[in-house]
């Protein structure tokens, strides 16, 4: 899995994504304050659950995925690319 940071507005949430989806890790301030920890699995419903008020952050973290997803989805799809 590949961890990945995601920042809006001064807050880095941390972040991987795999088979199941996106497993939110925490959200940090700037300078690496710790703003909150979640349990080991939390997705990003769950988060958008416990943390609210951090919709906006949860929109990026979401089209950043996607972003991701997709363009591995072309690369691997290109026509006459050999599997």
């Amino acid at each position: 899995m590949t961890t990945r940071i995601t920042e809006v507005r001064g807050l880095r949430a941390t972040w991987r994504h795999g088979r199941d989806g996106i497993e939110i890790i925490d959200v940090r301030g700037a300078f690496g304050e710790a703003e909150d920890s979640f349990p080991p699995g939390t997705d990003l419903a769950a988060a958008r659950e416990l943390r609210p008020d951090l919709g906006d952050l949860w929109d990026v973290v979401r089209r950043e995925f996607w972003d991701h997803y997709l363009a591995a989805r072309v690369v691997r799809d290109e026509p006459g690319r050999r599997r």
